[in-house]
């Protein structure tokens, strides 16, 4: 930034630049940390390396005056989509620390608020009061229109783009997303992201009052829209719709009977008859269950056998827990291999959810 006066056409220009310069970045870096998943069997190295990676893309992204955030937001749809390829344990481990740090960072920014705003206030303690909260407001009301255009407007301009799969929604539906879209983070973090001060080393203008405007929406966002959106809800006649169910439920029979259509064109030995007939039955439990949760007619004879199974299962698993724990106990394992035989069946238990619902597994 130079501190010269205002210009449309370098302001779009410079945007452009980051932009581009930012998908740029973050296809790179997401091409070369695909090539390093496929070269490397190891989940922790894995996890780190999608750690390092969006640090990598912010900064090389920035170091060439692209945009950092938008180079992060390209590596992590391409990584997004990409990443059935990976072991199955790393996205399992990968998903819960990411879990853990998506909150880690959400808690972080109310820090991040905490530690600035003094700051940030004696920054605009020369402007009127009443003036800097009358901006704010209009901020924050500009934000909730724009993002109620948005899902108003893109989805049905991206619609074609979409195989047809997308239905658009309601004025009501649309109003309820714009107003429920809190990204407290990534408002945060542009903001902060702005420099202290110019190419010619002179502090940037009006930076503080940026800041407080982020501030003051990220509360409108919290206290505002967070407070009122159930009596949004019920006053625009919103219901639950089980359409997003129906669609888990499709997806669900839609695999399950791709492995069936695999089972019947898999060659196995005459010995494995036995066994290959049980996972068939098994599969054909479940065509059964998610056939009939997605046409919602559940069957009386499923839902028990679903529920007797699974408690069944859940408490075999936890005999299996407790006599491992006694081996440990015994000192006939020490507490790593524990761990890890352990590790198994948690992810098993953990798999059975809620046992009124699931087919056995």
């Amino acid at each position: 930034m130079s501190g010269a006066p205002f210009s449309l056409f370098d302001a779009s220009r410079d945007l452009l630049v980051a932009s581009v310069g930012g998908v740029i970045v973050g296809w790179g870096v997401a091409t070369v940390a695909k090539w390093l998943y496929r070269a490397i069997d190891d989940s922790q190295i894995s996890i780190t390396i999608s750690f390092l990676s969006t640090f990598v893309a912010y900064l090389l992204a920035e170091r060439i005056h692209g945009s950092g955030i938008v180079a992060v937001v390209v590596f992590g749809l391409i990584i997004g989509r990409w990443d059935h390829h990976l072991p199955v344990r790393v996205r399992v481990e990968g998903a819960a620390i990411w879990r853990q740090v998506t909150a880690l960072l959400n808690g972080l920014v109310f820090v991040l608020i905490g530690l600035q705003l003094p700051g940030i206030l004696d920054g605009i303690r020369g402007q009127s009061i009443t003036e800097v909260s009358l901006y704010g407001m209009l901020v924050s009301c500009a934000v909730v229109v724009i993002r109620i255009l948005w899902n108003a407007i893109v989805p049905r301009v991206m619609r074609p783009f979409t195989r047809g799969t997308y239905q658009p929604l309601s004025w009501q539906e649309t109003t309820v997303v714009g107003w429920a879209s809190m990204r407290c983070v990534i408002f945060l973090a542009t903001a902060l992201a702005l420099p202290l001060r110019t190419d010619h080393g002179t502090p940037l203008r009006q930076r503080d009052l940026v800041i407080f405007l982020a501030f003051t929406v990220i509360l409108s966002t919290l206290l505002l829209q967070g407070l009122t959106l159930p009596a949004l809800i019920r006053f625009l006649g919103i219901t639950e719709d089980d359409d997003e169910g129906r669609i888990r439920s499709k997806a669900r029979l839609v695999a399950v009977r791709g492995a069936l259509r695999r089972l019947d064109g898999v060659e196995v030995d005459a010995s494995l008859d036995d066994e290959v007939q049980d996972i068939r039955r098994h599969y054909e439990v479940r065509e059964r269950f998610y056939e009939n949760e997605f046409y919602g007619r559940p069957d009386a004879d499923v839902l028990y056998r679903n529920h007797a199974i699974s408690s069944l299962r859940a408490d075999l698993i936890d005999a299996e827990s407790a006599a491992l724990v006694r081996l440990r106990d015994d000192e006939y394992i020490n507490d790593r291999t524990l761990r890890e035989i352990r590790r198994d069946l948690d992810l098993e238990r953990l798999r059975l959810g809620d046992r009124s619902s699931l087919p056995p597994a």
